[in-house]
């Protein structure tokens, strides 16, 4: 028996494909991540050209400039809130078109060469899984996983309920309204009109970015009572560490 197995027994032949679908998923990842980089912005317009909101890769309102002629582009109602909510939906367009170009750009996978390889690790017999102690590891690993879908399944519920859920914010003054849900998509602009037809441009456009971080702050701001996630973070340090997981689960040391 010890032939067979020798001090340092190599991964399963499977494990191989294993690690080639975990780098081809990170590959995926670091993809998609390059499609939603927060360095990325995007700016439009409304109709007539007067507002230009720019937005975060994450499509959040940064920055929004007005021309010095609005008063006289802009209906004096509404036309303000109307027209940063007609520039918002325009960028928010061109965010979503460009992650549709970067996510499906046909790029072969890069290929991880030799060197980037984990080196393989070893594998010494112990009792194999039919062995106690290995037996025990899979029924607390069980009854991890159970516990970590439990707590899963809190917090999917929680974020989105808080996803649907609105915020507030406002400027120093209380000149400019805006409403966001809990994921910071933009729900309403209210502006008092009226007084910020007074008012520079650029007192104009600081007052509607301060609505807008005020809001999306008050989204961000963590919830009174965090649900509980130990088992979600242990289960995700052994799945982190696939030797470790096979070691515990097939009574390997």
């Amino acid at each position: 028996m010890a032939g067979e197995f020798g001090a340092a027994q190599q991964m399963p032949a499977w494990l191989d494909r294993l690690n080639a679908l975990q780098a081809e998923a990170q590959q995926l990842a670091a993809k998609f991540a390059g499609a939603t980089t927060e360095s990325r912005q995007f700016s439009a317009r409304d109709a007539t050209g007067t507002v230009e909101v720019t937005i975060t890769a994450r499509g959040r309102v940064e920055a929004i400039r007005l021309r010095s002629d609005w008063r006289r582009q802009l209906d004096g109602d509404s036309g303000l809130a109307t027209a940063v909510m007609e520039a918002n939906t325009n960028a928010q367009r061109e965010r979503v078109s460009a992650f549709a170009t970067g996510a499906t750009a046909d790029e072969p996978p890069a290929r991880p060469g030799p060197d980037a390889a984990p080196p393989p690790i070893p594998f010494e017999p112990a009792d194999g899984p039919a062995g106690a102690d290995a037996q025990r590891a899979m029924r607390e690993t069980l009854n991890l996983i159970e516990a970590a879908q439990g707590q899963l399944d809190e917090a999917v519920q929680a974020a989105r309920d808080r996803a649907r859920r609105e915020y507030t914010g406002h400027d120093a003054g209380r000149h400019v309204t805006v409403r966001v849900t809990g994921s910071g998509d933009l729900r309403q602009i209210e502006a008092e009109e009226a007084f910020l037809r007074r008012m520079q441009p650029d007192y104009v456009q600081r007052a509607c970015e301060t609505a807008f971080a005020d809001a999306y702050r008050n989204a961000d701001a963590p919830p009174a009572q965090a649900a509980a996630d130990d088992a979600v973070r242990e289960l995700k340090a052994l799945t982190d560490d696939p030797s470790t997981l096979l070691r515990r689960l097939f009574g390997y040391r």
